[in-house]
């Protein structure tokens, strides 16, 4: 059985209230908003009190009814505004009030929101002392209402209306490291030269780099495959935290570069490469066939192409394969660390050999991608990045939480501002109706 919870029936029961004083006892005409977020709840139009006739003199109202008046004396009693609410009604030159009420004794109070909150220190406070004799809403207030009403044809306006939104970043929060990292000296320079004297019979992972003949690894380097590139006596365990946490510049960079190359060994073991322009692609198997993923979305279960052949108009030769594809980079933020995903594609002619049209086809994703598909494909390669599937080689070193999300005070109703854009499937069937977000150098 579907119940209604007691706050909104109060808030239900306070409107009507308004409304039958506005309506008996004001003799006016009272229109409520419905539907409207936050902010106003209703219009009062002013009628000619002799002849009932519309005077489009207009105040707008905000209703807050509640249960219990706080800090309550035999004279007064106070309600405390939030923020975003005052802000919205000290904007534009619409007269507003505030009514407070309590609809278990029929009882309403309200004031001028522009007038009481005139001086800067009672702003500041967002506190309203009501007066329970002298600000009573009833038909003593019709006097003080006529002043204050101007009339609706002198070009009347409230502030953009306050939206509460969630919203969703491209940055996954860092989980969990390794807590050590191993170092020691060697006499090569460069993780080339090392590779290149192990040469492909090797068991080194990639989770390791080298800075001033100096290896750093999350591995532990005392292993015997790292006998031969680290001298006698020189491996030491460190806190991870030590490069982490660094300001030194030089240091923060070495850690980055380590990360960076750690996440590359662990995407190569779900089969995803990489490409020198700086981004991770799903690769291909051996028959071309179309490759999906299949993930948990915000709302429900979804399947997304993440490897496709799209052929010539006729239809009689392959034109080109888009691979389903995002660039990474990581971030420190107040001692916390990120990874931003980026969404974006790989076009190749075979398979492997990057197509020549990949400018032309980003170009055109560029242009008709909306943000529900832009943060589809973020929210994607979350599940991805999160994933740990039976057949990985290698233990997983970087673990990720959920993309951040936080709340926001303002927002916008697409469906208003946003022109006309292809839903998420328009844009799989049309390898040009996919966002291309460019990473920051």
């Amino acid at each position: 059985m579907k119940k209604i919870v007691k706050a909104a029936r109060t808030g239900e029961l306070g409107i009507n209230l308004i409304q039958r004083i506005v309506l008996h006892d004001l003799a006016c005409m009272w229109y409520p908003t419905g539907g409207t977020e936050a902010g106003i709840d209703g219009t009062i139009e002013l009628l000619n009190v002799d002849t009932d006739e519309a005077t489009t003199q207009i105040i707008s109202v905000q209703s807050k009814a509640l249960s219990a008046l706080s800090g309550e004396t035999t004279d007064t009693f106070e309600y405390i505004c939030k923020q975003r609410d005052l802000d919205y009604w000290l904007q534009g030159n619409t007269p507003v009030i505030l009514v407070c009420s309590r609809p278990s004794t029929n009882e309403a109070f309200w004031v001028s929101v522009k007038d009481y909150f005139r001086e800067q220190t009672i702003r500041a406070s967002k506190k309203v002392i009501f007066n329970k004799n002298t600000d009573r809403f009833d038909r003593h207030a019709r006097a003080a209402l006529d002043k204050l009403a101007i009339p609706q044809d002198s070009g009347l306006y409230l502030g953009a209306t306050p939206r509460e939104e969630t919203v969703f970043s491209d940055l996954l929060p860092v989980r969990s490291l390794p807590p050590l990292i191993y170092t020691a000296r060697t006499s090569f320079d460069s993780r080339k030269a090392i590779f290149k004297d192990a040469g492909t019979n090797h068991s080194l992972s990639g989770c390791w780099t080298v800075h001033r003949k100096v290896i750093y690894s999350f591995d532990d380097l005392n292993s015997r495959a790292w006998r031969s590139y680290c001298e006698a006596g020189s491996i030491e365990e460190h806190s991870t935290s030590l490069l982490a946490d660094s300001e030194i510049l030089a240091t923060k960079n070495i850690f980055v570069e380590l990360l960076n190359l750690t996440l590359k060994s662990q995407l190569y073991d779900q089969d995803l490469g990489y490409c020198n322009a700086g981004y991770f692609y799903q690769k291909p198997d051996v028959s071309l066939a179309q490759r999906t993923a299949t993930y948990n979305s915000r709302l429900k279960k979804a399947t997304r192409v993440m490897f496709s052949a799209y052929t010539s108009r006729d239809g009689s030769a392959v034109s080109f394969y888009r691979h389903t594809a995002f660039k990474a980079q990581f971030h420190r933020f107040n001692s916390k660390w990120f990874l931003q995903v980026l969404p974006t594609y790989h076009f190749t002619s075979d398979g492997y050999r990057i197509s020549p049209i990949t400018g032309t086809a980003l170009s055109g994703i560029k242009r008709l991608e909306n943000n529900e598909a832009v943060y589809g494909q973020v929210l994607m390669w979350a599940r991805i990045l999160q994933q740990q599937t039976d057949w990985n080689a290698k233990p997983r070193k970087i673990f990720f939480a959920d993309p951040l999300k936080f709340p926001s005070s303002a927002g916008f109703d697409d469906e208003v501002w946003l022109k006309q854009q292809p839903t998420v499937e328009e844009s799989e069937s049309r390898p040009e109706a996919v966002d291309f977000v460019e990473a920051e150098s």
